[in-house]
C-alpha cells in the first residue's frame, strides 16, 4: 500500500517538477510591454527600435501582434513548445481573435547550434500554416543568419508574415459591418434630425420675428468675430506639444490571445 502510494506521489511530483522546470525557462512578460525582446543582444539598439516601430504600427492597424523573442538558452526545452508557451503566457494577440504570432530565436553558442521557431495563435494558424511557417524559417531567416545578418533575417520574416496575414480580418470586419440599427441612426442624424431642426427654427422665426431682425441689423448677440467663442486661443494645438513626428511608437500591451500549438521549427 505504501509502495503504491509512494510511486503515485513520485509520479505526481515528477510531473509537477517537469512542468515548473519547463515554465521556468520562459521569460516573464516585459514591463513595459514590448514586441521585440532581445535577451541575447543579437541586434543593435537601433535595429530593435526599427523592428519595434514596424510591429507596433502593424498592431495598431490590424490588431495582429507579432512578437520577436531572442534568448541565449532554452535549458533543453523544445523551442517550438517554448514559443507556444510564450504566446500563451504573455497573451500575444487580441483576446477575441487570438491573432498572435511568436518568432522565438535561440542564439548560437559554442555548445549548441542556433534554433528558430514560429508559433501561431488560434486565429493565425489558418493562414500562417505549419508549412508556410517552415518556409519562412528556411527561406527568409536561415540564409541571412548563416551570413551573420540577424536583423535582415528577422526583418524578412516579419515582412513575409505580415504580407500573409494582411488579408485576414480576424472577425474585425464583422464588427465594422453596418447593422440595420446603424442605418436607422444614420438616416435620423443625416436627414430626419436636420429637417426637424429647420422646421422648429422656421416656426420660432414666425413667432419671434423681432429677434431675427436684431441679428440681421447686427445688434444683440449673434454670430460674429468679436471676443469669446473664437477658434484662436484654446482648442487643439498642433504646434507645441500633442502629437509630434520623429518619435518611436509605443506598444499598448498584449491583448490576451491564445495559442493552439501550431507552427514550425528550424535552425542554422
Amino acid at each position: 500500500m505504501h509502495t503504491e502510494f509512494n510511486r503515485a506521489a513520485s509520479l505526481i511530483l515528477g510531473i509537477v517538477l517537469a512542468t515548473v522546470s519547463a515554465w521556468a525557462t520562459i521569460p516573464s512578460a516585459p514591463v513595459p510591454p514590448k514586441l521585440v525582446n532581445d535577451y541575447a543582444s543579437m541586434l543593435t539598439a537601433d535595429e530593435v527600435l526599427q523592428l519595434e516601430d514596424l510591429l507596433v504600427a502593424y498592431d495598431d492597424t490590424t490588431s495582429t501582434q507579432i512578437c520577436v523573442v531572442i534568448v541565449n538558452d532554452l535549458d533543453g526545452q523544445d523551442i517550438l513548445q517554448a514559443a507556444y508557451e510564450i504566446g500563451e503566457q504573455w497573451g500575444v494577440g487580441h483576446d477575441k481573435f487570438s491573432n498572435g504570432v511568436v518568432l522565438l530565436i535561440k542564439n548560437k553558442t559554442a555548445d549548441s547550434g542556433g534554433e528558430i521557431a514560429i508559433a501561431t495563435g488560434y486565429g493565425t494558424e489558418g493562414a500562417l500554416t505549419d508549412a508556410i511557417s517552415r518556409r519562412v524559417i528556411e527561406q527568409d531567416i536561415t540564409p541571412c543568419f548563416r551570413e551573420g545578418d540577424y536583423f535582415l533575417g528577422i526583418l524578412n520574416a516579419v515582412l513575409h508574415i505580415q504580407s500573409i496575414l494582411s488579408g485576414e480580418d480576424f472577425g474585425q470586419q464583422a464588427d465594422d459591418e453596418v447593422t440595420p440599427l446603424d442605418l436607422i441612426l444614420i438616416v435620423l442624424f443625416l436627414f430626419v434630425l436636420p429637417v426637424i431642426i429647420i422646421v422648429m427654427l422656421v416656426r420660432y422665426a414666425k413667432k419671434h420675428p423681432e429677434k431675427f431682425n436684431n441679428y440681421n441689423n447686427g445688434s444683440g448677440g449673434g454670430f460674429g468675430s468679436g471676443s469669446g467663442g473664437n477658434w484662436g486661443g484654446g482648442g487643439f494645438n498642433i504646434g507645441g506639444g500633442g502629437f509630434s513626428g520623429g518619435g518611436h511608437s509605443s506598444f499598448g500591451g498584449f491583448g490576451g490571445g491564445h495559442f493552439g500549438g501550431g507552427g514550425a521549427r528550424g535552425g542554422w
